[in-house]
Formats: C-alpha cells, sequence, structure tokens
C-alpha cells in the first residue's frame, strides 16, 4: 500500500496514543488538558483578521506536470513567487469550535489568507487544526467511536491530497504544504494551506434552485431542474469514481464539501474539499457498503426540501 494510503488507515498504535477505553484515567487527564488550554484561547482573541499566522515559511509546491493533457487551474501566482513568506488571515470561512464548549467535534477554523506576495484580489485557504479545537465526549472504542485528534485529521488530510496529487488543479484545490505553528495561548497547532477555488457550494445551490417546501413548482420548471440534477449527478458520479480509483474515500462529501467553480457550473467541473475524514477505499460486501457512502452523501445534496 503506498505511504499516503497507508496514513490514512487509522490503524496504527500511535494514532490512538493510549487514549482508548483501557487507559481511562490516561483519558480524563488528556480532557482535562483541553478544556484548560480551551479556557486559555478564550483569553485571546488570536485568530482574527490581520493575525500572523505563519511567518519565514516555503510553499510546497505541488507537481504540475501530468502527461494526461486535461485543463487545470494555475497554481496561484503567491505560490510561485520568491520567498521567505509572511501570511496573515482574512476573514473566516467556518467555524472549528464552535460555541466554545466540551464535546465540539469540528477538528478545525478555515480562513482565506494573504500572503504579503499576494495580489489584493489572490487569496488561498488555511485550515487551522489546534487540539482543543475539539473535545471528546468518550474514550476510543474500537469498532464503536472513533476518536481521532485534530492533528491526526490534519496529517490524514495531508495524506488524502498526496494520493489525489494526479488531479490537483482540476478536481480537488492544489495542496501548498502542510506547517507547524504556535498560537498565543500556548498551543500548538497544523496548518493546512490550499488553494482557494471561487464559486457556489452545492449546497447553497440546492438551496437556491429547490426551495420549494409546497412542491408548487411548473411542470416545465420541474423539467428543467430535473435535468439539471441529472448532469450534475452524472459529473459527480464520474468524479467520485476516479477518486475510488485512486484510493480514497471522501467520507464526509455533503453538499457544504462540493464547489461549483465559476463560470461553469453545469459542466461536470466540480472541486471537491476538506478531506479531513478521509479513508483509503474499499469496495462494497455484503458486510458493509463504505464503498457507496460517497455516492449517498453527493446524492443527498439534491433532494428538493428537507422532509424525510
Amino acid at each position: 500500500m503506498d505511504p499516503p494510503l497507508q496514513a490514512i488507515r487509522l490503524d496504527l498504535p500511535s494514532w490512538l496514543a493510549g487514549l482508548d477505553e483501557d487507559h481511562p484515567t490516561a483519558f480524563k487527564d488528556h480532557v482535562r488538558e483541553l478544556r484548560d488550554a480551551r479556557a486559555r484561547s478564550n483569553g485571546y482573541s488570536s485568530l482574527a483578521e490581520g493575525y500572523e499566522l505563519l511567518r519565514s515559511f516555503e510553499f510546497k509546491i505541488p507537481d504540475t506536470a501530468h502527461e494526461d493533457g486535461l485543463p487545470r487551474r494555475q497554481l496561484p501566482a503567491s505560490v510561485t513567487a520568491i520567498g521567505p513568506h509572511t501570511l496573515r488571515l482574512v476573514s473566516r470561512l467556518s467555524s472549528g469550535h464552535g460555541l466554545h464548549t466540551p464535546g465540539d467535534t469540528c477538528p478545525s477554523q478555515v480562513w482565506t489568507v494573504r500572503t504579503d506576495s499576494t495580489r489584493d484580489d489572490e487569496l488561498l485557504v488555511a485550515k487551522i487544526y489546534c487540539p482543543s479545537f475539539a473535545i471528546p465526549r468518550t474514550s476510543h472504542i474500537p469498532g464503536i467511536y472513533e476518536y481521532i485528534t485534530p492533528t491526526q485529521h490534519a496529517r490524514v488530510e495531508e495524506a488524502a491530497y498526496k494520493a489525489l496529487s494526479s488531479v490537483q488543479g482540476r478536481w480537488v484545490p492544489y495542496f501548498l504544504g502542510r506547517f507547524q505553528t504556535a498560537l498565543p495561548h500556548g498551543e500548538p497547532a497544523e496548518v493546512n494551506l490550499l488553494e482557494y477555488v471561487p464559486g457556489q457550494l452545492l449546497s447553497e445551490w440546492r438551496n437556491a434552485r429547490c426551495a420549494d417546501p409546497l412542491h408548487t413548482i411548473g411542470t416545465l420548471e420541474f423539467k428543467a431542474l430535473r435535468q439539471d440534477h441529472i448532469d450534475l449527478f452524472t459529473g459527480l458520479s464520474t468524479q467520485i469514481a476516479e477518486m475510488h480509483a485512486l484510493g480514497i474515500r471522501h467520507c464526509n462529501l455533503h453538499g457544504s464539501h462540493i464547489i461549483l467553480p465559476q463560470p461553469d457550473r453545469l459542466s461536470g467541473g466540480f472541486v471537491f474539499i476538506d478531506f479531513a475524514y478521509a479513508r483509503a477505499w474499499k469496495p462494497p460486501t455484503e458486510r458493509s457498503n463504505v464503498g457507496v457512502v460517497d455516492y449517498r452523501k453527493a446524492a443527498a445534496a439534491f433532494r428538493c426540501c428537507d422532509a424525510p
């Protein structure tokens, strides 16, 4: 098995670090440390617009030399500019630790960022993984509850992008490196840097096009919407199959993790994001349907309403 795929199997003893059901005292100490760190972080406003997240770093430039002849987006100009670089936060894209209460499960905060060599209109994406962003409710119980730390999520995501290196710039963003830093309250953090892909989330497209709880849409409008759904899902299915062929299951592929890039929204050219929960692909069996979960989650984004 390729090293990136081996890394995201998550069955190595080092992933658990003794935080399973056989080490209750160690787990309680771990949770207490996370709560203390969360309390310290609440006393700082470190992750805010203008904060200097990284200093004197060099991008890890992905390989763009491929022989398939398929079109790819250009690398961001700042990535190929002469370094070292400084990275500053611009705006928050999604929540990392919600209401700051124990038990939060989102392992990262996601921000648009800009480097000192970036044009004013060019942004990148930084996913910041910090231990106290996700405080577990229970210890790791094999086969029942999988406790994965934010640091592990960051490394899983890096491994997934490496496994998908041949499609970066096509239907996944360019991965620009994983970096380590320290936040002002003293906690370490992992930072995954990615290409920023402008566009509309599939969930946003669905909410705008399919907001008809009373199902009063006319016949012609319904036929047009149905054809849009067929065109979109056909493209999605093709990309999911290619992802699986490269050995990766996304495992969290709902409408908020699928971008319809501008301007060709109905050409089948989607971009999949957020591989923090990725796993090595396994074919479906009589006892497991994990091989089709990505299709099911993507299909759920096309439901015309939230009714069961």
